[in-house]
C-alpha cells in the first residue's frame, strides 16, 4: 500500500467515521529514499510499535480478531522493500477494522503509538493550516525555470519558458553591434561603453517582463511567489513582476535540476518564515492581548478548556507540538522540526479537544513549546464567547 500525502480531504474523510475501538494510531520517524542498513532501522521500529500495539489490541474484546489483521498488515509492510525505499520524513498509520491507511508526514516526528476510540490526530490538525502551496522562480538569463512547491517537494512546471535571452529576445551580435552605434549616434542619450551597459540592461528588463507574463498565465494568484537567483537579479525582476503575491526575501544562489533537492529545503525554510510563522505571531499576539483586557475571553486551565472544547466555544487552539533538535533518524545534524507528543493520558486528552474544536470549525495552531504565550502550557485557547 502506498502512503497519500496529508490533505485536507483526506483527513475529512478519515474524521467522517464514527468512534469505534481499536482505533490505532502510530507516528513513525523514517528515512527517505531508505537503503540498508537505513532500512532495517525503520523496519525495527515499525516492528516494535506493531508489536506493542497487537498487545494493547489483544486486551480488547471487541479487537482480538482485528488483532491478527492488523498484524499480518503491518508485516506484509515490513517486509517490503519497496515501501522502504520510498519514504519521506515520517509515517503516519491509521488502522481500525475495515479501514488502513498510510500517509507521509512532511516533518519529523517522534515515535508514537496510541489505542483508543478515535485516531490521534491533533498535531495533524495543526498541520493542515500550515501546509502552504507555492511557487519558486528560478530567475536567470540561462536556463530560468518554475517550479510548484508544497511541503514534500518541488516539481518543475513546463509553462514554455525562453530557456536564454538571446532566444527570447532573438538577438545576435551584429544586430547588438548595430544597435549599440545607433545608440553612440545620440538617437537614444547613450554614448560608449555606457551605452553598452544601458542597451544589456534593457534587454534583460525585457527578459524579465517576458518570464513573468509567461509565468502569470499559468499559475494561481492567491499562492506566494519565492524567487531564487542572485540578488540584482531578483531586483530587476522584482521591478518589472506584476504578480501579487511576491516573497521580498531571496534565495541566492543559482539553481538548476541539480540541486533540486536543496532549492526545497531553503524554500520551504523561508515559506515557513515568510508566510507561517506570521500567521502563528499573530494568534499569539491575537490570545496575549486577550488575556490581558479581555480574559473571559481566553483560557488556559485544562478543565476549562476541556469544557469551552465541548460547548463549540474555542475560536483558535494552541498546541505545543513542536520542538526543534538535531536528534532526528537523519545524519546530516541539521535542526529540525519534530512533531512531539505529551505523556499518553494528556495526549488522549489533547487530541479529544482538537477533535472537538475541529468539529465546531475552529482554528488550530500547531506550535514549538517555546512560542506557547503561557510557559509550560500545553494548549491554551481563544474563546468565541
Amino acid at each position: 500500500m502506498t502512503p497519500k500525502r496529508l490533505s485536507l480531504n483526506a483527513v475529512k474523510a478519515l474524521l467522517m467515521h464514527p468512534p469505534q475501538s481499536p482505533a490505532v494510531t502510530i507516528y513513525l520517524p523514517t528515512h527517505r529514499r531508505a537503503s540498508p542498513p537505513k532500512i532495517s532501522a525503520d523496519e525495527v521500529r515499525l516492528k516494535n510499535l506493531k508489536n506493542e500495539a497487537v498487545k494493547i489490541i489483544r486486551t480488547l474484546d471487541e479487537g482480538k480478531k482485528f488483532a491478527d489483521e492488523f498484524n499480518s498488515q503491518l508485516d506484509r509492510l515490513i517486509e517490503s522493500l519497496t515501501f522502504w525505499e520510498h519514504q519521506d520524513k515520517g509515517l503516519l498509520i491509521c488502522a481500525r477494522p475495515n479501514l488502513f491507511q498510510l500517509f507521509y508526514l512532511p516533518l519529523d516526528t517522534e515515535e508514537y503509538l496510541a489505542v483508543d476510540k478515535m485516531f490521534h490526530l491533533a498535531p495533524v490538525l495543526g498541520l493542515l493550516g500550515d501546509l502552504q502551496n507555492y511557487y519558486v522562480l528560478a530567475i536567470s538569463q540561462h536556463e530560468p525555470a518554475l517550479f510548484s512547491g508544497d511541503y514534500y517537494r518541488l516539481r518543475r512546471l513546463n509553462v514554455g519558458l525562453p530557456q536564454s535571452l538571446r532566444q527570447a529576445l532573438q538577438i545576435d551580435e551584429p544586430g547588438r553591434i548595430s544597435e549599440q552605434q545607433h545608440s553612440a549616434r545620440g538617437n537614444n542619450g547613450y554614448n560608449g561603453r555606457g551605452g553598452d551597459k544601458d542597451i544589456a540592461q534593457e534587454e534583460r528588463l525585457r527578459f524579465w517582463r517576458l518570464i513573468d507574463r509567461k509565468c502569470l498565465k499559468y499559475i494561481k494568484r492567491e499562492r506566494p511567489l519565492l524567487l531564487a537567483g542572485i540578488e540584482s537579479e531578483v531586483a530587476e525582476y522584482l521591478e518589472q513582476t506584476s504578480y501579487p503575491f511576491v516573497i521580498k526575501k531571496h534565495i541566492e544562489g543559482s539553481w538548476g535540476n541539480s540541486n533540486l533537492n536543496e532549492l526545497f529545503l531553503q524554500a520551504i525554510a523561508m515559506i515557513k518564515q515568510e508566510v507561517v510563522a506570521p500567521k502563528h505571531t499573530s494568534v499569539i499576539t491575537e490570545f496575549k492581548k486577550l488575556r490581558g483586557n479581555m480574559s473571559e475571553l481566553t483560557a488556559h486551565n485544562l478543565i476549562d478548556i476541556m469544557t469551552a472544547a465541548e460547548q463549540g466555544r474555542i475560536a483558535k487552539l494552541l498546541l505545543a507540538g513542536i520542538r526543534v533538535t538535531t536528534d532526528t533518524v537523519r545524519e546530516d545534524r541539521r535542526p529540525a522540526e519534530v512533531i512531539s507528543f505529551p505523556n499518553q493520558e494528556m495526549a488522549e486528552i489533547v487530541n479529544r479537544v482538537a477533535l472537538d474544536v475541529w468539529n465546531s470549525r475552529g482554528k488550530i495552531v500547531l506550535l514549538k513549546s517555546n512560542q506557547m504565550p503561557v510557559k509550560g502550557a500545553v494548549m491554551l485557547a481563544v474563546l468565541r464567547y
